[in-house]
């Protein structure tokens, strides 16, 4: 738990940081990744005061957004049913499996294989400045500093 909370650090500053009070190890960003390795964890370390990292989602907020999901795909998934012969099922939201997102993936025609997928250049930006269009309602003007580049 300690090494693995130590490398989520980077992307997972905030939980990592309570996960790492937790083990009673004190302050996470004082520790050199470089010396990291297993059996560091001194004999008798008390553990500090145990919360949840992540809180609980509330019950009715997942129905929310649910329902706000099936609105926004409610068009969509009836063009796709009148346009395809064989019957489709909605994606469904897996939780610990993959058969069901394989399923949907297999069935929905709009999506893309992992090949394709394997073919795409992702890159991480940063935005510099987000404003809205003139005389529009959903635009953004983005600035995107990508290292090499502005966009």
């Amino acid at each position: 738990m300690r090494i693995a909370t130590a490398l989520a650090h980077p992307v997972m500053p905030e939980a990592t940081t309570k996960i790492w009070e937790q083990l009673g190890l004190g302050d996470i960003k004082k520790l050199d990744l470089t010396q990291l390795s297993w059996g560091q964890l001194p004999l008798g370390t008390k553990l500090g005061k145990v919360s949840p990292v992540f809180p609980r989602a509330d019950k009715s907020a997942i129905e929310r957004m649910q329902q706000m999901e099936e609105q926004q795909r409610g068009p969509a998934v009836e063009e796709t049913k009148q346009s395809t012969a064989a019957p489709t099922t909605p994606p469904a939201i897996a939780l610990g499996t993959a058969a069901p997102v394989a399923a949907a993936v297999s069935q929905d025609g709009n999506k893309i294989t992992i090949d394709d997928f394997a073919k795409v250049e992702l890159r991480v930006g940063l935005v510099k400045v987000a404003e809205r269009v003139p005389k529009s309602d959903k635009l953004l003007r983005l600035e995107v500093d990508i290292g090499t580049e502005v966009r």
